[in-house]
């Protein structure tokens, strides 16, 4: 129990430190800005809300997860190959969920964030 309070709770008053990294992908200059929460005070809610997603994708009895359009591509083209000789519609049983976020720190102000 001690350990769980313990990740919850931050006595920390810093802000999450933000710093750029280049994305070396891109054909054109372009950076990615990243906000790391593991030593601000919005660690606790990082956690919580963490433990939720993670509760709720427990859920799922056989779920694919990916970190990466490579690895959805890959996922996508195996699936694909494997749907088109079945013979039932899989629509029925499959869905293909995403989530991304574009530009999300650099279009929230210092002042009030949304």
């Amino acid at each position: 129990m001690e350990r769980i309070l313990s990740s919850k709770i931050v006595n920390s008053e810093s802000s999450a430190p933000k710093y750029f990294l280049y994305k070396d992908h891109k054909k054109e200059e372009s950076w990615r800005p990243v906000v790391s929460g593991c030593s601000s005070n919005t660690l606790g809610l990082s956690n919580m809300l963490s433990d939720i997603v993670e509760s709720l994708c427990g859920t799922i009895a056989e779920p694919y997860e990916v970190i990466s359009s490579e690895g959805l591509l890959s996922r996508c083209e195996k699936f694909n190959e494997w749907a088109s000789v079945q013979e039932f519609d899989w629509r029925e049983r499959y869905m293909l969920l995403g989530s991304d976020v574009c530009a999300l720190f650099p279009s929230l102000s210092k002042e009030k964030p949304a």
